[in-house]
């Protein structure tokens, strides 16, 4: 086994000269018996196809991100679906009717780095609490299918086949617009409070939020009374510095937190603007969301929701700002000078040239930093410098990520975004030799504010 990965991350010059590799995203909700199995089952797949990357293997499904040629990829993914059911029957958790409710994305590589650089060097496959955690409070389990997980992907599985077009809406209440320097929040995100607000909530009641395709989610976010609307942006603050979904008149709460698990802390404290609207609710490849939607509308259904009115509905972004982009953005290329990049459009992306609704990068977690295709580029950069301000969003300064050359707070060492002139002339960034030259930069800039960790630092912003 351990030959043919070696012999997987020794193809690289093949790879240079075809050009078809590609990053898979992919999570899939389906009750797993014994995930020890299941571990086995992901490795020798992943050696067979050639891939190496990430997959976490808990008891309500899977959750990946893998490199590798395309084509080797679609095998990986012909194979996850047919033998993960005939393993699930085995283990008599499923029925045959159920099928694999696999959401896979195929990402492409950025054209301004060395393919090299941007793919996985290794394979890791463990096993999880969830697929996604948005808050773990109990021992690690291995085996055994959970009730939780079991009501979870029966809950999952009706909600999608509910799934259909808005009906006509009633008259909708006019609510003040909301300001774009707005400060929301006034307490220090603690463990104990995501308990808090996790613990006490009903979550088997609740179904995952209604999936939108990016053309609905246009749709709807066009045709629905501006003040009747909020968009909810699920991921952390390093990542919606560089990119997020941007609608005029439409109000996008920015809940900049530093890790997932605080997110229940942000929505709790925000309930006043969340209270009476459509929230439309989106991260990178949407398995957060499917969690955060139950999270949002359980809080609803509590009684620290009793003197608001419920939201009027709560939908998440089918694939995530990944699907989206893949049908609206543009695909990135690079000119002869690294720090100049033209955007042109390709086939397969900005099929509606002027509907775009995302400006900006999408942050993914893999060697790539930020995804090869972009929103609306003709705007120009959503993330400014920290020190001079000038608009910039790329937190590794022509560099690849894996050459660990990225900006970051000297403190609490957040990633920050400091233009190329400040890097070279003004500021020392964490990990950097001391210089008498230069000063040291935080993410406050002159001082660490500990980014990510204070709930007042969410911010609502209105394009």
């Amino acid at each position: 086994s351990l030959s043919v990965v070696n012999f997987c991350l020794m193809s690289n010059d093949m790879a240079q000269q075809t050009g078809d590799w590609r990053i898979a995203l992919y999570y899939c909700y389906f009750p797993i018996t014994h995930v020890e199995n299941h571990i086995s089952f992901q490795q020798q797949l992943c050696i067979l196809n050639e891939l190496n990357g990430r997959v976490r293997v808990s008891l309500e499904g899977i959750n990946g991100v893998l490199s590798g040629r395309h084509a080797q990829l679609k095998k990986y993914e012909e194979l996850l679906r047919t033998q993960l059911l005939q393993l699930n029957l085995e283990e008599q958790v499923t029925e045959q009717n159920q099928g694999i409710d696999l959401d896979i994305k195929y990402c492409h590589l950025r054209p301004d780095l060395e393919v090299d650089k941007q793919l996985f060097h290794d394979l890791s496959v463990k096993a999880a609490h969830q697929v996604v955690s948005l808050y773990e409070t109990k021992p690690f389990q291995t085996q055994g299918v959970s009730s939780n997980s079991k009501r979870y992907y029966r809950r999952r599985r009706r909600n999608r086949r509910k799934h259909e077009r808005y009906q006509e809406e009633k008259p909708l209440v006019n609510c003040n617009a909301l300001k774009t320097d707005e400060t929301l929040f006034s307490n220090k995100v603690e463990n104990h409070q995501h308990a808090q607000t996790f613990n006490t909530l009903n979550l088997d009641e609740y179904a995952p939020a209604q999936h939108l395709s990016p053309h609905e989610w246009n749709e709807q976010l066009e045709s629905l009374p501006k003040d009747d609307v909020i968009i909810l942006d699920a991921r952390n603050v390093y990542e919606s510095r560089v990119g997020y979904f941007s609608v005029d008149g439409v109000p996008t709460l920015l809940t900049n937190t530093r890790k997932y698990s605080s997110l229940p802390s942000v929505m709790e404290s925000n309930f006043k603007h969340l209270a009476g609207k459509h929230v439309f609710m989106y991260c990178t490849g949407g398995v957060r969301c499917e969690q955060a939607s139950v999270c949002l509308q359980a809080m609803a259904g509590s009684t620290k929701w009793s003197d608001l009115q419920k939201p009027k509905g709560v939908y998440q972004l089918e694939g995530g700002i990944q699907k989206y982009l893949e049908q609206y953005g543009t695909a990135q290329e690079v000119t002869n000078n690294l720090n100049e990049r033209s955007l042109d459009d390709c086939s397969s992306c900005r099929q509606q040239e002027n509907n775009c609704l995302y400006k900006g990068k999408n942050f993914v977690f893999d060697p790539r930093r930020t995804d090869g295709v972009v929103g609306r580029p003709e705007e120009g950069p959503t993330g400014n410098c920290l020190v001079c301000q000038i608009p910039h969003d790329d937190y590794d300064n022509g560099h690849a990520p894996c050459e660990k050359k990225e900006a970051r707070c000297c403190r609490c060492r957040i990633l920050i975004l400091v233009c190329n002139q400040c890097r070279m002339n003004r500021v020392r960034c964490w990990g950097e030799a001391e210089s008498e030259d230069k000063v040291d930069i935080f993410c406050g800039e002159k001082e660490c504010v500990n980014q990510g960790n204070i709930l007042e630092q969410a911010e609502i912003v209105t394009a």
